[in-house]
């Protein structure tokens, strides 16, 4: 072979390896090549088109990702822009053994053929490979990868050879479905990658928590799409829904309503546009220039390292405008629960519970009150004449973790129910917890016990402060159960002292607490002026779905939320906040 030979196949072969999968498929798909190709653009591949889709399709040569989970909206381009970009990539510039799972064998078969096998052809590289591989219907044996179709209920997908990329598309819909089989697939290889794509299922007739695309994005990282708000421009948004309180949201104009009829339709389509968090109006001639500007952030701790997941919505594909998301939410609530739950999983790639509650961001900050962070509520200007003679008890609560202790001061009227948050802290040591009960003059410390690895320590510090020890358990149906203890039980000591315990059941408390933040409780619950983000952000990372509480997606930290769960007790247990303040019902003893 001629030596300028060499020299020319040497720089192609580099030139194709320095790409990324996204660079490789703007430099040599076209769709031309292809015209039967399921697609509307019969030109070469645009990168700007979908540009959110370029850092989850580069996944594949990220040395630190291991595991993609996309949780989308229906028709959102993901198949040919992560996927298929993929595959493409694989085949054309970086072997190596190759998997495709679709729902049901015929689909997938189709997909295999019509997708993946003829969009090889629009790719010079790999387009020169498939023409020399060996191919069953099923299996493409190249020289030197093989890429292999499955579908859900296809034995081989588990028990064959393994595979050191694995694409796994709308898995919702698989019966059965077992991400952890996958896995052990992968074993042998040290980098591999697994791709599990999917919107929700929409036919599942069960609560959206046993959607398995629900489950496996809570272990990523969550990654959103953000853009800049244009009139904040140090704060960033992302689309959502939003409601008819919420600034922020899709809006139409509320004259489409007829008295009979309901929605105008037509009205509804041509009014909407988007509301940022400032106020800043979006209409649909602008929306692509946001989209183009924005990128991924992530929301979420994962739960395990080189785990991934991406979270997109119809607000982001070009397909749907903000008209035709407007006309499917008002069809579906006019169309009843089933709807709903379709609309959310159709359009939002969101769960939906007939029944959602949660204590939002702008209500805790409607409970501001005109007092600084530190002070008295009952001893300000505002307040003390309404306070004059009455009662006021301050408790301190801790929520024991295993470097720190967080603690929160709220201030009560025994005689109203009515509270003032004083102050909330981070600290490393039980001498700042009796210093911050000094500085505030605190009746009593309530401390949190749950934590196995100190609950010794803690038990000392009740038993020489005279503080009480606090235990979660769920099945109680009493406001507090209360057990006198001995720390020294069984050892030197024993019977010289007493700590007292009290068990309560948290999701009791978080019920009362949610009334007492939006105001349909008669008791003031106050926060000081200026409240600071993360006590906002903490207090706000619960929701109660279909009567279950759990932590909000994108929350990771939730002690503000605890404490505050722990300050309701204890004035209820110290008649600072007696039962016949709650309002819906809750037992006293």
């Amino acid at each position: 072979m001629r030596s300028s030979t060499i020299k020319f196949l040497t720089s192609q072969h580099k030139e194709i390896e320095k790409l990324t999968p996204y660079q490789y498929n703007t430099k040599y798909l076209d769709y031309s090549k292809i015209p039967t190709y399921d697609t509307q653009k019969k030109t070469k591949y645009d990168p700007t088109y979908l540009p959110f889709w370029e850092e989850p399709c580069n996944c594949l040569i990220d040395p630190d990702v291991n595991e993609v989970v996309v949780l989308k909206c229906v028709r959102a381009g993901a198949s040919e822009n992560i996927l298929l970009n993929g595959i493409r990539y694989i085949v054309g510039t970086c072997p190596q053994p190759t998997l495709y799972i679709g729902g049901k064998m015929e689909s997938s078969i189709k997909f295999y053929d019509s997708r993946i096998k003829l969009s090889l052809k629009a790719c010079p590289p790999s387009a020169k490979k498939l023409k020399q591989a060996r191919q069953t219907k099923t299996i493409t044996q190249f020289d030197d990868m093989t890429l292999i179709c499955g579908w859900a209920k296809s034995k081989m997908i588990y028990k064959q050879d393994s595979y050191s990329v694995i694409y796994c598309d709308e898995f919702s819909t698989f019966e059965d479905f077992s991400a952890d089989l996958l896995r052990r697939r992968q074993a042998n290889y040290n980098f591999s990658k697994l791709f599990l794509i999917s919107a929700p299922d929409i036919t599942n007739k069960k609560s959206s928590n046993s959607d398995p695309v629900f489950i496996e994005i809570e272990d990523t990282d969550k990654r959103m799409w953000f853009m800049k708000d244009p009139k904040r421009k140090k704060k960033e948004f992302t689309f959502e829904l939003g409601t008819r309180e919420t600034i922020a949201g899709l809006k139409w104009d509320k004259k489409a309503w007829q008295k009979v009829g309901g929605w105008d339709y037509d009205k509804v389509r041509k009014s909407a546009h988007y509301v940022t968090p400032s106020g800043h109006k979006i209409y649909e001639k602008d929306r692509s220039n946001f989209i183009a500007n924005g990128k991924w952030k992530v929301t979420a701790k994962p739960n395990s390292k080189g785990k991934r997941g991406y979270i997109i919505n119809a607000f982001y594909m070009p397909w749907f405008t903000f008209g035709d998301i407007a006309v499917a939410w008002a069809k579906a609530n006019q169309s009843g629960p089933l709807a709903i739950k379709a609309f959310f999983a159709e359009y939002m790639a969101k769960p939906w519970y007939d029944k959602k509650d949660s204590v939002r961001t702008d209500i805790i900050y409607d409970r501001q009150a005109n007092y600084k962070k530190g002070e008295n509520f009952s001893e300000t200007t505002d307040y003390k004449q309404f306070y004059v003679g009455k009662e006021m008890k301050t408790f301190i609560s801790v929520d024991v973790q295993v470097d720190h202790l967080y603690t929160l001061a709220r201030e009560w009227c025994a005689d109203t129910g009515d509270s003032g948050l004083i102050d909330h802290r981070t600290v490393s040591a039980w001498e700042d917890i009796e210093q911050f009960a000094n500085e505030t003059k605190a009746f009593i410390v309530g401390v949190d016990n749950n934590y196995a690895q100190r609950q010794t320590e803690v038990l000392e510090y009740c038993e020489q402060t005279g503080s009480i020890e606090i235990r979660g358990r769920g099945n109680l149906s009493l406001p507090y159960q209360h057990q006198k203890i001995d720390p020294h039980e069984g050892k030197m000591g024993s019977g010289n002292a007493t700590v007292h315990r009290y068990y309560f059941n948290p999701d009791q408390y978080k019920s009362i607490l949610l009334t007492l933040f939006d105001a349909t409780n008669t008791s003031k619950w106050l926060v000081y002026k200026d409240i600071d983000d993360k006590y906002v952000n903490e207090v706000n990372s619960n929701e109660k779905l279909d009567g279950i509480w759990k932590l909000k997606r994108g929350h990771w930290a939730e002690h503000r939320w605890d404490l505050e769960i722990y300050q309701l007790l204890m004035a209820n247990i110290f008649d600072a906040f007696h039962s016949k303040w709650f309002v819906h019902g809750f037992i006293d003893v």
